[in-house]
C-alpha cells in the first residue's frame, strides 16, 4: 500500500506596511520583486495608515492573528532592499530578526544596537533594532502582553526611545527572547540620498 507524504503548510507571512500618507514606489517595487521570487511562502499584504506608528504596529499584530499568519514582516514605507532580503530573513528561522540599516542622517548610524561587537558578514544579537524591515514569528506576541509597541518619553516629555526599541527590550527582558540583526542584506533607508 502506497503512502503519501502529508502536505506541508507553507509559512504565511503578513507583509505589513506602515505609513502616514504613502509608500515610496521603490519600496513597493522591492516588495513586488520579493514576493514574485518566493514560491515557498504565502504572502498576505496589509497596509496600516496612521500618524502614530506604535498604534499601527499593534493593530498589525491583531490583523496577523486574525489572518492566521505565521510571521509578520514589518516594512516601513521608505525602505529599499534586494529581492533576496525577505527569503534570507525567513531562512534564519529566528523568532525576531531584521535588517541592520542606517537611520536617515549623517554621519551614518545603524539602527541595530549589538549586544557585543558585531561582524559585518554574520547575524548578531541586538539590544534594539529598527523595525523598518523586521520579521517576527506571530507566536512571539503570545509570550508577553500587549501593547507590544509604545514610545518612551523622559521626564520632560521628550522622545527617549522608539516603539521598536520598546518592543525589543520587552521581548528580551520579559519573554527571554533574542533579537537578531542581519548586516548582509544591503537594506537602505530612502531619503534625499540612500543612507
Amino acid at each position: 500500500m502506497a503512502t503519501t507524504k502529508p502536505k506541508q503548510n507553507k509559512p504565511k507571512v503578513l507583509v505589513a506596511l506602515t505609513s502616514q500618507r504613502y509608500i515610496f514606489s521603490r519600496t513597493a517595487f522591492c516588495l513586488i520583486q520579493a514576493a514574485m521570487n518566493h514560491p515557498d511562502y504565502d504572502f498576505d499584504f496589509y497596509m496600516e495608515m496612521g500618524c502614530e506608528i506604535a498604534s499601527a504596529r499593534n493593530r498589525i499584530v491583531y490583523t496577523a492573528r486574525e489572518r492566521k499568519c505565521t510571521h509578520i514582516l514589518f516594512v516601513d514605507y521608505d525602505m529599499y532592499f534586494p529581492p533576496t532580503a525577505i527569503s534570507k530573513l525567513l531562512a534564519h528561522d529566528k523568532d525576531i530578526i531584521g535588517a541592520a540599516y542606517n537611520f536617515r542622517k549623517d554621519p551614518p548610524q545603524n539602527t541595530a544596537v549589538p549586544v557585543e561587537e558585531a561582524k559585518e558578514d554574520a547575524i548578531y544579537k541586538c539590544q534594539a533594532l529598527g523595525a523598518g524591515l523586521l520579521l517576527i514569528k506571530t507566536s512571539v506576541f503570545d509570550t508577553f502582553k500587549g501593547p507590544w509597541f509604545m514610545f518612551g518619553h523622559n521626564d520632560k516629555g521628550e522622545l527617549h526611545y522608539g516603539e521598536d526599541t520598546y518592543f525589543c527590550q520587552r521581548a528580551i527582558n520579559e519573554a527571554g527572547l533574542d533579537v537578531w540583526a542581519d548586516p548582509t542584506l544591503q537594506v537602505k533607508h530612502i531619503g534625499e540620498q540612500l543612507f
